[in-house]
Protein backbone atom coordinates (compact mmCIF):
# COMPACT_ATOMS: atom_id res chain seq x y z
CA UNK A 1 0.00 0.00 0.00
CA UNK A 2 0.97 3.41 -0.44
CA UNK A 3 2.31 5.64 2.33
CA UNK A 4 3.12 8.96 2.25
CA UNK A 5 6.05 10.03 5.35
CA UNK A 6 8.03 12.83 6.08
CA UNK A 7 11.34 11.65 6.68
CA UNK A 8 15.28 12.37 7.33
CA UNK A 9 17.49 10.74 5.39
CA UNK A 10 19.99 8.54 7.81
CA UNK A 11 22.15 6.98 5.12
CA UNK A 12 22.20 7.08 1.30
CA UNK A 13 24.26 3.92 -0.44
CA UNK A 14 24.39 3.72 -4.37
CA UNK A 15 23.73 0.77 -5.81
CA UNK A 16 23.21 -0.64 -9.49
CA UNK A 17 24.60 2.13 -10.69
CA UNK A 18 21.45 3.54 -11.00
CA UNK A 19 19.47 3.52 -7.46
CA UNK A 20 19.79 4.45 -4.44
CA UNK A 21 19.56 2.18 -0.90
CA UNK A 22 18.08 4.47 1.93
CA UNK A 23 17.96 4.25 5.75
CA UNK A 24 14.62 6.56 6.34
CA UNK A 25 13.74 8.16 10.08
CA UNK A 26 10.27 8.68 9.51
CA UNK A 27 7.78 10.93 11.93
CA UNK A 28 4.87 8.18 10.73
CA UNK A 29 6.52 4.94 10.78
CA UNK A 30 9.63 5.06 12.42
CA UNK A 31 13.31 3.69 10.93
CA UNK A 32 12.78 1.79 7.49
CA UNK A 33 15.09 0.91 4.44
CA UNK A 34 13.86 2.24 1.18
CA UNK A 35 15.18 1.80 -2.66
CA UNK A 36 14.87 4.84 -4.41
CA UNK A 37 14.74 3.75 -8.10
CA UNK A 38 17.08 5.93 -10.71
CA UNK A 39 18.06 8.12 -7.72
CA UNK A 40 21.76 8.19 -8.61
CA UNK A 41 21.07 9.12 -12.10
CA UNK A 42 22.52 12.49 -13.08
CA UNK A 43 19.62 15.20 -12.72
CA UNK A 44 17.36 12.77 -11.12
CA UNK A 45 14.33 14.29 -10.12
CA UNK A 46 14.68 12.52 -6.45
CA UNK A 47 18.16 12.75 -6.38
CA UNK A 48 18.80 15.97 -4.30
CA UNK A 49 16.00 14.42 -1.95
CA UNK A 50 17.47 11.72 -1.38
CA UNK A 51 20.95 12.70 0.34
CA UNK A 52 22.15 11.84 3.53
CA UNK A 53 20.88 14.39 5.79
CA UNK A 54 18.05 15.91 3.99
CA UNK A 55 14.69 16.04 5.30
CA UNK A 56 12.21 14.72 2.43
CA UNK A 57 8.48 13.97 1.79
CA UNK A 58 7.78 10.31 0.26
CA UNK A 59 5.66 8.47 -1.47
CA UNK A 60 6.27 5.18 -0.39
CA UNK A 61 4.88 1.57 -1.33
CA UNK A 62 5.03 -1.02 1.26
CA UNK A 63 3.38 -4.08 2.47
CA UNK A 64 1.98 -3.51 6.18
CA UNK A 65 4.53 -4.33 8.85
CA UNK A 66 7.33 -4.48 6.44
CA UNK A 67 10.37 -2.97 7.17
CA UNK A 68 11.47 -2.04 3.57
CA UNK A 69 9.82 0.00 0.49
CA UNK A 70 10.16 1.59 -2.58
CA UNK A 71 10.28 5.12 -3.26
CA UNK A 72 7.38 6.41 -5.94
CA UNK A 73 7.71 10.00 -5.03
CA UNK A 74 9.32 12.77 -3.27
CA UNK A 75 10.68 16.18 -2.57
CA UNK A 76 12.71 18.19 -0.17
CA UNK A 77 11.43 19.65 3.21
CA UNK A 78 15.20 21.10 3.84
CA UNK A 79 18.75 20.69 3.49
CA UNK A 80 19.51 22.12 5.69
CA UNK A 81 22.25 24.24 3.51
CA UNK A 82 24.57 26.17 6.15
CA UNK A 83 25.89 22.49 7.42
CA UNK A 84 26.98 21.61 4.23
CA UNK A 85 29.60 24.35 3.62
CA UNK A 86 31.84 23.62 6.74
CA UNK A 87 33.30 20.18 7.31
CA UNK A 88 32.91 20.04 11.11
CA UNK A 89 29.28 20.24 10.81
CA UNK A 90 28.66 18.26 7.91
CA UNK A 91 30.74 15.23 10.12
CA UNK A 92 28.35 15.98 12.68
CA UNK A 93 25.30 15.98 10.89
CA UNK A 94 26.11 12.64 9.85
CA UNK A 95 27.17 11.41 13.28
CA UNK A 96 23.40 11.95 14.71
CA UNK A 97 22.32 9.99 11.67
CA UNK A 98 24.29 7.03 12.47
CA UNK A 99 23.37 7.64 15.88
CA UNK A 100 19.83 7.32 15.03
CA UNK A 101 20.06 4.43 13.00
CA UNK A 102 22.01 2.00 15.33
CA UNK A 103 19.94 2.87 18.28
CA UNK A 104 16.14 3.30 17.19
CA UNK A 105 14.45 0.02 16.24
CA UNK A 106 12.75 -0.82 12.82
CA UNK A 107 8.83 0.43 12.71
CA UNK A 108 8.85 1.59 15.56
CA UNK A 109 7.47 4.97 15.67
CA UNK A 110 8.95 7.89 18.05
CA UNK A 111 7.80 11.66 17.09
CA UNK A 112 10.13 13.14 19.74
CA UNK A 113 12.91 11.47 18.63
CA UNK A 114 12.13 12.56 15.31
CA UNK A 115 11.59 16.64 16.55
CA UNK A 116 15.22 15.96 18.54
CA UNK A 117 17.04 15.26 15.16
CA UNK A 118 15.36 17.90 13.42
CA UNK A 119 16.10 20.65 15.57
CA UNK A 120 19.54 19.14 16.35
CA UNK A 121 20.12 19.14 11.96
CA UNK A 122 18.43 22.76 12.28
CA UNK A 123 20.89 23.46 15.19
CA UNK A 124 23.72 22.69 13.47
CA UNK A 125 23.47 25.41 10.59
CA UNK A 126 24.34 28.02 13.44
CA UNK A 127 24.87 27.06 16.89
CA UNK A 128 27.95 25.93 18.16
CA UNK A 129 28.86 22.50 17.48
CA UNK A 130 30.40 21.03 20.44
CA UNK A 131 27.07 22.68 22.20
CA UNK A 132 24.94 21.17 19.57
CA UNK A 133 26.25 17.36 19.81
CA UNK A 134 25.79 17.51 23.46
CA UNK A 135 22.74 18.35 23.36
CA UNK A 136 21.46 15.81 21.46
CA UNK A 137 23.19 13.03 22.55
CA UNK A 138 22.00 14.06 26.27
CA UNK A 139 18.30 14.36 25.62
CA UNK A 140 18.36 11.29 23.10
CA UNK A 141 19.26 9.01 26.20
CA UNK A 142 16.74 10.99 28.37
CA UNK A 143 13.83 10.33 25.56
CA UNK A 144 15.12 6.26 25.31
CA UNK A 145 14.59 6.23 28.51
CA UNK A 146 18.09 6.54 30.70
CA UNK A 147 18.54 8.88 33.40
CA UNK A 148 21.68 10.36 32.72
CA UNK A 149 23.06 11.93 36.03
CA UNK A 150 22.65 8.20 37.43
CA UNK A 151 23.31 5.65 34.67
CA UNK A 152 25.98 7.85 32.78
CA UNK A 153 27.83 10.33 35.15
CA UNK A 154 27.29 9.30 38.94
CA UNK A 155 29.35 10.66 41.24
CA UNK A 156 31.50 12.93 38.86
CA UNK A 157 28.09 14.67 37.78
CA UNK A 158 28.50 18.09 39.80
CA UNK A 159 27.00 21.13 40.27
CA UNK A 160 28.70 22.84 37.55
CA UNK A 161 28.18 20.05 34.67
CA UNK A 162 24.26 19.92 36.13
CA UNK A 163 23.98 23.57 35.35
CA UNK A 164 25.55 23.65 32.24
CA UNK A 165 23.89 20.31 31.26
CA UNK A 166 20.01 21.42 31.91
CA UNK A 167 20.49 24.69 29.99
CA UNK A 168 21.37 22.24 27.05
CA UNK A 169 18.15 20.35 27.44
CA UNK A 170 16.80 23.67 27.18
CA UNK A 171 18.87 24.37 23.58
CA UNK A 172 20.06 27.27 25.60
CA UNK A 173 23.54 27.70 24.30
CA UNK A 174 24.13 31.77 25.37
CA UNK A 175 27.76 32.09 26.30
CA UNK A 176 26.88 34.19 28.92
CA UNK A 177 26.12 30.24 30.92
CA UNK A 178 29.33 29.12 29.97
CA UNK A 179 31.27 28.21 33.04
CA UNK A 180 35.19 28.79 33.05
CA UNK A 181 36.50 25.70 31.08
CA UNK A 182 33.43 24.30 31.28
CA UNK A 183 32.82 24.27 27.26
CA UNK A 184 36.92 22.74 26.61
CA UNK A 185 35.98 19.83 28.87
CA UNK A 186 33.15 18.94 26.71
CA UNK A 187 34.92 16.17 25.23
CA UNK A 188 35.20 14.50 28.59
CA UNK A 189 31.52 14.50 28.88
CA UNK A 190 30.95 13.04 25.23
CA UNK A 191 33.41 10.09 26.19
CA UNK A 192 31.33 8.95 29.29
CA UNK A 193 28.34 9.28 27.42
CA UNK A 194 29.68 6.93 24.18
CA UNK A 195 31.59 4.66 26.99
CA UNK A 196 28.16 3.96 28.45
CA UNK A 197 26.44 3.54 24.99
CA UNK A 198 29.36 1.04 22.95
CA UNK A 199 27.54 -1.65 24.88
CA UNK A 200 24.53 -1.13 22.68
CA UNK A 201 25.81 -0.30 19.28
CA UNK A 202 26.21 -3.06 16.43
CA UNK A 203 29.61 -1.39 15.26
CA UNK A 204 31.22 1.36 15.76
CA UNK A 205 29.90 4.60 14.90
CA UNK A 206 32.11 5.53 11.41
CA UNK A 207 31.26 9.47 11.33
CA UNK A 208 32.75 9.56 14.31
CA UNK A 209 35.98 6.70 13.59
CA UNK A 210 36.69 9.33 9.96
CA UNK A 211 36.03 12.08 12.09
CA UNK A 212 39.04 11.07 15.05
CA UNK A 213 41.38 10.03 11.47
CA UNK A 214 40.84 13.42 9.97
CA UNK A 215 41.86 15.20 13.13
CA UNK A 216 44.75 13.21 13.24
CA UNK A 217 46.02 13.85 9.89
CA UNK A 218 45.06 17.51 9.79
CA UNK A 219 47.56 17.76 13.06
CA UNK A 220 50.16 15.31 12.09
CA UNK A 221 50.64 16.13 8.62
CA UNK A 222 49.76 19.44 7.36
CA UNK A 223 49.81 20.84 10.84
CA UNK A 224 46.17 22.37 11.87
CA UNK A 225 45.33 23.42 15.30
Amino acid sequence: MYKNVHAIVLSSERVFEKDKRLSLFTREKGRLFAVAKGAARPGARLGPATESGVESCFRLWMETDSPFARVTGGAVVTSFPNVRKEWTRMSTAHYFCEWMGQLTALLHPHPEKYELLHRALGALETADVTCTRMAFLIQFLEKAGYRVEKDVFGSGYDIQWRFWVENLKSWNFDPGFYLPGLKNSACHLEEQLLKFVTPLLARPLKALVHEKKLHHYRKTVIGYR
